[in-house]
């Protein structure tokens, strides 16, 4: 409390009483902090669960018309081609299969934001749909890529 030496309003008494100064916002509680850091990453994993899928039936369809290697290789190519401007992107062995290059995708996207999978999510699904365009031409490519990927994502929308 701090006392001050100036009249008071009450008779007889020569001291007041000056208003305490406002409490300092408490910092948010470690409890508080934990519930934000386990909803992003569960946001985090449905959102890289929900990226895999398209990715699988990619594969699937793509390996029909130039093989499960040919698949493996694009998104190799894809992987490398995006990391020139997201570095934390992973960079698979020349002899990575298509599911160990998603292993690799996925295990790069734990590590960051919503905003940032979502970033790197799209670069290399464009790179992806440019480098298979060039190998079997557009309109086949976005055939192939249509069975897997709406519309949205072939202008360019990262895959839900």
């Amino acid at each position: 409390m701090d006392l001050t030496s100036e009249p008071s309003a009450m008779p007889g008494i020569g001291m007041t009483m000056a208003p305490a100064p406002a409490p300092a916002p408490a910092p948010a509680p470690a409890a508080t902090t934990a519930r934000m850091s386990i909803r992003a990453d569960a946001a985090s994993l449905h959102l890289r669960r929900d990226l895999a899928n398209p990715w699988r039936a990619v594969d699937l369809d793509l390996s029909e018309v130039i093989g499960p290697r040919g698949t493996a290789a694009v998104l190799r190519r894809a992987l490398a081609t995006a990391r020139r401007t997201h570095g934390w992107l992973p960079g698979p062995s020349d002899d990575c299969s298509f599911d160990a290059c998603l292993q690799c995708l996925d295990e790069a996207l734990g590590d960051r934001c919503t905003e940032e999978v979502g970033a790197g999510t799209l670069a290399v699904q464009m790179a992806f749909r440019g480098l298979l365009a060039s190998l079997v031409g557009a309109a086949l490519a976005e055939q192939l890529l249509g069975a897997a990927w709406t519309d949205g994502q072939a202008q360019g929308e990262p895959m839900p």
